[in-house]
C-alpha cells in the first residue's frame, strides 16, 4: 500500500511541477512634498501617511512579484506662478481642466534626478483626479486629499457623506502602474481600468499575465516608462462586447461647434491662433460658468427648492454663455481668411 501511494506521489509531481517563484524585484522611490503659499499645491508630509499608502499598493503589486519601497524623502520648492495658475483652474470643466493643469503643474515641478522613480505630493486636485503620471518627465503625482466643495456634488459631500477623503492606496498603484509602462484598459476588475471608454465596467486591483511581464521589465532596469518609448506599451486589447442590434449614436466627445466644422485647413490654423491670444478671458468664464451652474445645482437640491434662487443661478449661467458666444464672434471677425457667404449660410442652418 505504502509503495502504491508513493509512487501515485510521484507520478503527481511530474504530471504537474510546481512553477518557481519569480524573484522579487525592489524598486527605489524619490518622494517628494512640493512646498508653496498656494494651499492648493502646498502639501506637508504630515498630511499623509505614505507608509501606509505604499503598504496598501505594494498588496496590489504582490502577484506581480515587484515591492516599492522609499529610497528618499525630500521637500521641493514649488513654482509660485505656476502653483497660482493651477490654482486659478479650479472650477473649470473636466476637459479644460485637464488640459490647462498638465501645462501649469509641469511648470510647477522642478526638474528632478533622472532616471529614477519619482512621486511627487501636491495637497489637492479637484474633480474626479485622484492622480496622474507624467510620462514625458517620468513621474507619479499625487494628491494628498480630496475635497467634495471641488467636486461636482451638488450637495458638497462625497456618497458616503464626508466632505474630505485622504489619498488610496489603490490610486496610488494604479498611477505606479502607469510608471510601469502599463496604459489604460477596459478589463474587469482590474487595477489600470480607467478612462471615458471603461465607464460601467467596475475597477478593481488584478493584473493580467502581460500587464505583469510588462511591469517587470521596467522595473529590472530600474528607471520609469517615458512616452517616447512606445515600443514599450504593455496595451491589452478591450474585452470583446456583445453586438448591439441599435448600438447608441452619443459619445463622450462633444461636436466641434457649427464655425469650426465649415473652417479650411488654413482658417483654423488662425482661429487656433486668435484663440490662444484670448485663452484668459475664456478660462475667466469657463470658471464664472461652473461657478453659475454649481449655484443653480445647490439651489436645486437644497431640502427646500429656492425657485427665486435657480432662476437667478440660471439667469447668470445664461449670460455668462452669451459672453462666451459673442467673444467667439469677434474672433471671427478677425478670422483670415473671413468665413465666405456660403460657410455663414452652413453655419445658420
Amino acid at each position: 500500500m505504502k509503495t502504491k501511494l508513493f509512487t501515485l506521489i510521484l507520478l503527481f509531481s511530474f504530471v504537474t511541477p510546481s512553477l518557481p517563484a519569480a524573484e522579487l524585484i525592489r524598486v527605489p522611490l524619490h518622494i517628494h512634498y512640493l512646498k508653496s503659499t498656494v494651499p492648493e499645491i502646498n502639501a506637508p508630509k504630515d498630511k499623509v501617511d505614505i507608509k501606509k499608502l505604499l503598504k496598501e499598493a505594494n498588496e496590489i503589486w504582490k502577484p506581480a512579484d515587484i515591492e516599492f519601497f522609499i529610497k528618499e524623502e525630500n521637500i521641493l520648492q514649488a513654482d509660485e506662478k505656476a502653483a497660482k495658475a493651477y490654482a486659478g483652474l479650479f472650477g473649470l470643466e473636466k476637459i479644460a481642466f485637464q488640459t490647462q493643469s498638465n501645462r501649469q503643474l509641469d511648470r510647477a515641478i522642478p526638474e528632478l534626478k533622472e532616471p529614477a522613480f519619482h512621486v511627487v505630493l501636491l495637497h489637492t486636485m479637484p474633480l474626479g483626479f485622484g492622480g496622474r503620471y507624467f510620462p514625458d518627465r517620468g513621474f507619479v503625482l499625487l494628491p494628498q486629499m480630496k475635497y467634495a466643495k471641488y467636486s461636482n456634488s451638488p450637495t458638497g459631500k462625497f456618497p458616503d457623506g464626508t466632505t474630505e477623503r485622504p489619498q488610496q492606496g489603490r490610486v496610488f498603484a494604479h498611477e505606479l502602474g502607469h510608471a510601469m509602462s502599463l496604459m489604460h484598459v477596459t478589463l474587469q476588475s482590474n487595477l489600470m481600468t480607467s478612462g471615458p471608454q471603461a465607464r460601467g465596467i467596475k475597477r478593481g486591483t488584478e493584473l493580467v499575465k502581460k500587464q505583469i511581464q510588462g511591469a517587470r521589465k521596467i522595473a529590472e532596469r530600474g528607471h520609469p516608462f517615458l512616452r517616447k518609448e512606445r515600443e514599450l506599451m504593455t496595451r491589452i486589447e478591450p474585452e470583446p462586447q456583445p453586438n448591439l442590434q441599435n448600438p447608441p449614436t452619443n459619445t463622450n466627445r462633444r461636436p466641434p461647434p457649427p464655425w469650426i466644422r465649415v473652417m479650411s485647413a488654413e482658417q483654423r490654423r488662425n482661429f487656433s491662433s486668435l484663440m490662444r491670444e484670448h485663452r484668459q478671458q475664456f478660462e475667466a468664464l469657463n470658471k464664472q460658468r461652473a461657478d453659475a451652474r454649481r449655484k443653480m445645482t445647490q439651489s436645486l437640491f437644497t431640502e427646500k427648492t429656492d425657485e427665486k434662487a435657480v432662476r437667478k443661478a440660471s439667469s447668470e449661467v445664461a449670460k455668462i454663455e452669451a459672453d462666451m458666444a459673442l467673444l467667439n464672434r469677434k474672433i471671427l471677425d478677425r478670422l483670415k481668411p473671413p468665413l465666405s457667404r456660403k460657410q455663414l449660410e452652413d453655419i445658420r442652418r
